[in-house]
């Protein structure tokens, strides 16, 4: 479905930052990757839906981070068949929280 090839780009963006968290943690010390969420969805494009059982390949390019919002490129496909391409809008959990209790 649709919704599942922009699970699958998000899904994508969390295990880049969880292996950023590990790849950077101090030896003997282990980070905790940042938590986010999808604050939105952009320039979705679905070209075609995979077949089930499909492997997918999942590209990411972090465009641009602006008050802990990080603007995501992501792009699903298999060999040279793009499925499914767009931007996503994640904002980091601590940040939020932060700011939100800033503004109390």
């Amino acid at each position: 479905t649709p919704s599942g090839l922009i699970e699958n780009m998000a899904q994508s963006v969390a295990l880049h930052s969880g292996y950023f968290a590990y790849k950077n943690a101090t030896k003997g010390e282990q980070k905790e990757p940042q938590v986010g969420y999808i604050a939105g969805v952009d320039k979705i494009t679905v070209h075609a839906l995979p077949e089930v059982g499909t492997v997918l390949s999942t590209e990411i390019q972090f465009l641009n981070e602006v008050f802990g919002v990080q603007i995501v490129k992501a792009i699903v496909k298999k060999d040279e068949t793009t499925y499914c391409e767009g931007e996503l809008k994640i904002i980091n959990a601590q940040e939020a929280e932060e700011g939100a209790l800033r503004s109390l």
